[in-house]
């Protein structure tokens, strides 16, 4: 079954968001769909936990520069996804006053928002509002040892400079207003917040999206600086960009590899699973099918029926795999139903639903994918990688009706 997501990685811009994908072997793009506009990559991070591993579901998003775009995009990546977590990571301006060297990593303690403002004339007003971020991952970040992190970072610093980045903890400002004038930051450090450490432009956006959210999401932002906050754009900005970019990363995914929540529940995820697959209806089905049907096979492969048993046998199903089936099976009788439903519109639902299987089948085993991964991956295929209970439910039934009549793994 696919996971649900336990981090959506979200960044402004393309250079970060290729550092972040850089560090994920094996990401995938996931396919576009008719409910959802944004783009999205999907991978997996195993982590160290305890004296073992765990694996963390992933998904990474680009939402573009300001508040504006950065809360439309979360609030649809959240929808989609359904995140435990949202980290947003990327570069951001540096409060020299405050001791913070380009190339620095800062995490956020908490984000103070200026965007919100009384405008009289002669005056302006910031009505100032603050949020904190998510307090396990913020006691984690400060436990890594700088060692681990820093041996990470791929990029050179600029211009020759030897030195090494720190981690600077402390009070983040966010607004879509670019300031240019480093003494308006002194002065917001100096009357309001005394831990200000930088600026940045989507925390406001992103922060309060997660925050909001009906999943209640956890937040945090991981930023590195690229640029004095305050002073004009330079040749010396512009070099500093790259490894700004690959040291966030680099921070954000260490921290990730070191198990920093605990892995799931899987009982608890097959509870809340059984419970939407008693709920399934048409709705769902037809939500799933239609994504199906629109990506067909072509012919050459003989797919011949096969006992389930033995099916499971050839194609290396675990226990877990046949877990899944039994609770897909549940409600293989109303797949039927809506198939049957479905083809007295149009005869030939049933052979595209099944070719849009068995292109997806063809191309995971000529990617190299065997077993429970195949199967994982058909189901995520199958819910159109939605991750909300309800679709996973209804990509898994669909899958297990195929499963059933034996269409859909080779012999």
């Amino acid at each position: 079954m696919p996971p649900p997501v336990d981090f959506l990685l979200i960044t402004a811009l393309e250079e970060e968001r290729d550092a972040v994908l850089n560090r994920l072997p094996g990401w995938q793009k996931l396919p576009a769909t008719n409910d959802d506009v944004r783009v999205y990559y999907a991978a997996t991070i195993k982590a160290r936990y305890g004296d073992g591993v765990c694996t963390y579901s992933v998904i990474v998003c680009m939402v573009g520069m300001g508040r504006v775009p950065a809360t439309a995009a979360t609030n649809d990546a959240i929808r989609r996804c359904a995140p435990d977590y949202v980290i947003l990571i990327g570069i951001a301006g540096g409060l020299k006053s405050a001791g913070i060297g380009l190339g620095d990593i800062l995490i956020a303690e908490q984000i103070a928002d200026y965007q919100s403002q009384k405008i009289t004339k002669g005056k302006t007003e910031i009505r100032w509002s603050a949020f904190p971020v998510d307090h396990r991952l913020l006691e984690f970040a400060r436990s890594i040892a700088a060692s681990e992190w820093q041996s990470e970072i791929k990029e050179a610093r600029p211009n020759g400079d030897e030195g090494l980045p720190k981690r600077q903890m402390g009070t983040i400002t966010t607004g879509d207003a670019v300031i240019a004038v480093s003494e308006i930051l002194d002065s917001f450090k100096g009357q309001n917040w005394p831990k200000l450490i930088g600026v940045e432009m989507e925390a406001g956006g992103v922060g309060v999206s997660a925050h909001q959210s009906a999943h209640r999401c956890g937040f945090f932002m991981i930023r590195c600086v690229s640029d004095q906050a305050g002073n004009k754009a330079s040749k010396r900005v512009k070099a500093w960009r790259p490894y700004a970019c690959d040291t966030a990363a680099a921070f954000a995914v260490t921290m990730l590899r070191s198990g920093p929540v605990p892995p799931k529940d899987k009982e608890a995820l097959s509870d809340d699973l059984s419970i939407e697959m008693g709920k399934l209806t048409f709705g769902e089905l037809e939500t799933v099918t239609n994504f199906v049907v629109e990506r067909p096979a072509t012919p050459g492969v003989d797919y011949t029926l096969l006992d389930p048993d033995e099916k499971m046998k050839r194609n290396g199903l675990s226990e877990s795999t046949h877990d899944s089936l039994v609770l897909g099976l549940s409600k293989v009788q109303l797949v039927r139903q809506y198939v049957e439903t479905v083809t007295r519109i149009d005869a030939n639902f049933p052979e595209k639903l099944r070719a849009g299987f068995l292109n997806a089948y063809r191309r995971l085993r000529a990617e190299g994918f065997e077993g429970d991964d195949v199967f994982d991956r058909l189901a995520a295929f199958a819910c159109k990688n939605d991750h909300r209970t309800r679709y996973r439910a209804a990509g898994l039934a669909v899958l297990t009706y195929f499963f059933e009549i034996c269409d859909v793994f080779e012999k």
